[in-house]
């Protein structure tokens, strides 16, 4: 028997980007175009550089400062699933793992910025929190009043200026910008979610995870939730990820897919310089920005990425592969990327 490489596809993520639909009655012609992004970023093992390196003075992330208080605090751990509120020692959480996202990419060429930071950490109970300032807190909801004019309050942890989201799973969804607020996740409350009928602002993401072949590297996705239907809402849709970062020349290419033809087949490469952080010296993680995306179907897009290096991981396979030319040169059988 042939012996076919477990990934034939060195990382073909047909793991995709949910596609919303609106209901007719607050469907309204519309021509804009939004930026959304999908991400799939590297899992990054707490105490360590995205490169391997361990980090100094028994920081757990690089944004750490020495004896900075980053993960919870002795009066409030960050909890375990279940925990009480607060949390003990005995049953709080420990952190595994980290990485980064941006959340807007604004495409312009050569000038394109990444903004909206996330710092994102999973813990040894595989729940996922949200922060933009890097210090985790435990946000779940208190019991405690709720005054919508102080983000502290009804949060377990009321210290500081407590912007901690979470706890999430793989397979959850998390809302950013809801106009209403989600003051708690899902299991982060105490009572029923609130659900604002008829309300779509907003952004949506789903979370997944992969594995990147045979390296058993872990892989964060998280699917933007886009609107189709029949107004004219067009997207630029950004891939964003870390994949073979640092491989010159670049050999990260991306390409998108729907099975009722809504967008045009092409690939392109995802280069280290596309996109700028907001100081201007920072390119992580890299993108790149497919223009004018417009979804007509309830249905899933499919997100591929994979490595363009004209290796042939099908081991029994005889094909050709060829690097950089933006095709995974997958024949069944004989040879992919």
């Amino acid at each position: 028997m042939k012996k076919i490489s477990a990934i034939i596809v060195a990382f073909l993520m047909m793991i995709t980007s949910w596609v919303g639909l609106m209901p007719l009655e607050h469907i309204k012609a519309s021509t804009q175009i939004n930026n959304a992004v999908f991400v799939a970023v590297r899992w990054v093992p707490v105490g360590y550089n995205r490169d391997g390196s361990a980090l100094s003075s028994a920081r757990l992330f690089p944004w750490q400062r020495i004896n900075q208080e980053v993960w919870g605090s002795n009066a409030y751990p960050m909890p375990r699933p279940n925990a009480p509120r607060p949390a003990t020692q005995a049953n709080s959480s420990k952190p595994l793992f980290y990485t980064e996202v941006y959340l807007d990419v604004t495409p312009a060429g050569g000038q394109s910025q990444l903004s909206n930071h996330w710092y994102i950490v999973m813990d040894d109970a595989g729940q996922i929190w949200f922060d933009q300032d890097g210090r985790f807190q435990d946000s779940r909801e208190s019991g405690l009043p709720l005054d919508r004019c102080d983000p502290n309050t009804g949060k377990v942890d009321p210290t500081g200026f407590n912007n901690t989201m979470g706890p999430y799973m793989i397979g959850d969804y998390i809302h950013f910008d809801h106009s209403k607020k989600f003051p708690f996740s899902p299991r982060g409350t105490l009572g029923d979610f609130p659900v604002f009928e008829g309300d779509y602002t907003g952004r949506l993401f789903g979370l997944g995870q992969a594995e990147l072949g045979d390296s058993q590297t872990r892989v964060l996705l998280m699917s933007e939730v886009l609107f189709a239907g029949c107004d004219q809402t067009r997207y630029n849709l950004s891939v964003q990820t870390d994949l073979w970062h640092g491989v010159q020349p670049s050999v990260t290419a991306a390409r998108l897919y729907s099975s009722f033809g809504d967008i045009k087949m092409n690939a392109q490469s995802v280069q280290r310089s596309t996109a700028l952080g907001t100081g201007g010296t920072n390119f992580f993680p890299p993108a790149t920005t497919f223009h004018n995306v417009q979804i007509r179907h309830r249905s899933y897009i499919g997100v591929q990425i994979w490595k363009d290096d004209g290796v042939n991981v099908n081991l029994a396979g005889s094909g050709n592969t060829n690097p950089n030319n933006l095709s995974d040169d997958y024949v069944p059988g004989h040879s992919g990327e």
